[in-house]
């Protein structure tokens, strides 16, 4: 009897995630060493973590439509090796002005794998796509949990500086990535000749998308990433220069253990938990924010640095997730228009907070993350509403 071939996409798609999560980790890590090579201000420093999310509203929009009418799997591959290029650049830039460049060419990559990898799960998993992608945000968190230590260890033991750490596990993700090449990722790409295949294939069809309950889910994005974003960027300096603290390192890995465990246990939430789930998780994170504006304790810091990211962690999956159930047919152009709303949030996010923390203090810039968390949970709200108020039209 013939024995059907495993498809090892999800196994291999895991592996290059973890092993970039090291090399992405880099950046967050040596913050500060960059901060000062570079002669950054915090603003600065914002603004080019902003370039990543500015990337996000614009590549995804080109290619979440492509995707959904072309070959996923070369558009996945391709994001990948452009992100890899953008890496290197960015850990052998002798200036500033290379450093952005690579940030650049890294965050078109990044966006572009970003739409493709989330809905290449959902088409070729449909039955358990919840379950991978969940799979895929706690393995990127876990590689989290590792990355500070490790980089911090080759680091200290080896002398190995941040830039040749970036190289080394860049060159790494790029291992597995070869697996994709024989991997058998689905595309329910639309037959020529359909008499609707030039109407859905056209990006007037994707904005006639945005019904009110996506533009919400959207929002719901928009507000969590303004928090989220930032919120991980400016740790290190949160706690080196707010809290006076060699902390910063251990807080991070406290971090990607929270994602890791919360984003893992997303995979099991049912749309019949998922409401109080979300309240729960955005209350908890909330206050825990507002807490960091208060706090003095560099080990209180970090216990709160722990329960925001547990209740934190769900947030994100949640939200991608009910767009593409959503919306079947259409699930990279869905996940595209949620990647823009991650980019405005992440940009307007670390906006804000370098200006806040360069005039007020990174204290009551981790404070005002609060609102924006709050924000997260009442566009949560208004897609049950939108969805009621549509249902009643209709009857």
């Amino acid at each position: 009897m013939k024995t059907e071939k495993k498809n090892l996409f999800i196994t291999w798609l895991l592996s290059q995630q973890v092993v970039m999560g090291f090399a992405s980790q880099v950046t967050t890590v040596f913050a500060s060493s960059i901060v000062n090579i570079f002669n950054l201000t915090k603003t600065e420093l914002g603004m080019i973590n902003t370039i990543n999310f500015i990337l996000m509203i614009v590549v995804p929009l080109i290619v979440g439509r492509i995707a959904d009418t072309m070959s996923k799997k070369k558009i996945l591959i391709t994001g990948i090796f452009i992100q890899y290029l953008g890496t290197v650049l960015v850990a052998f830039s002798p200036n500033v002005i290379l450093y952005i460049a690579g940030f650049i060419v890294r965050g078109t990559g990044s966006a572009i794998g970003q739409v493709t990898n989330t809905s290449a799960i959902v088409d070729t998993y449909p039955d358990k796509a919840t379950r991978y992608y969940s799979y895929m945000q706690s393995f990127g968190c876990a590689a989290g949990i590792l990355a500070p230590i490790v980089l911090a260890y080759f680091s200290k033991s080896f002398g190995i500086d941040w830039r040749l750490l970036m190289f080394i596990f860049s060159t790494l993700s790029m291992l597995p990535a070869i697996g994709l090449f024989s991997s058998d990722i689905k595309n329910p790409v639309r037959k020529e000749g359909s008499e609707n295949t030039g109407k859905k294939a056209g990006y007037a069809e994707a904005f006639k998308m945005l019904t009110l309950p996506l533009l919400f889910t959207i929002l719901t994005l928009v507000f969590f990433c303004a928090m989220d974003n930032p919120y991980m960027g400016f740790m290190e300096l949160f706690f080196t220069e707010g809290m006076g603290s060699d902390l910063g390192a251990i807080a991070i890995t406290v971090h990607s253990i929270g994602y890791a465990v919360s984003r893992f246990l997303a995979g099991y939430i049912t749309e019949r938990t998922e409401k109080a789930s979300m309240i729960v998780c955005s209350v908890m994170s909330v206050l825990a924010l507002i807490a960091t504006g208060f706090v003095k304790s560099d080990v209180m810091a970090v216990v709160l640095i722990g329960v925001i990211s547990f209740f934190a962690g769900p947030i994100y999956p949640i939200a991608v997730m009910r767009a593409t159930r959503d919306n079947p047919e259409n699930t990279a152009t869905a996940v595209s228009l949620m990647t823009v709303g991650n980019g405005i949030g992440g940009a307007t996010g670390n906006l804000l907070t370098g200006a806040v923390s360069d005039n007020f203090g990174i204290q009551p810039a981790f404070g005002l993350l609060s609102v924006f968390s709050a924000l997260c949970l009442v566009m949560y709200f208004c897609i049950d509403a939108a969805q009621k108020r549509g249902k009643a039209k209709q009857a």
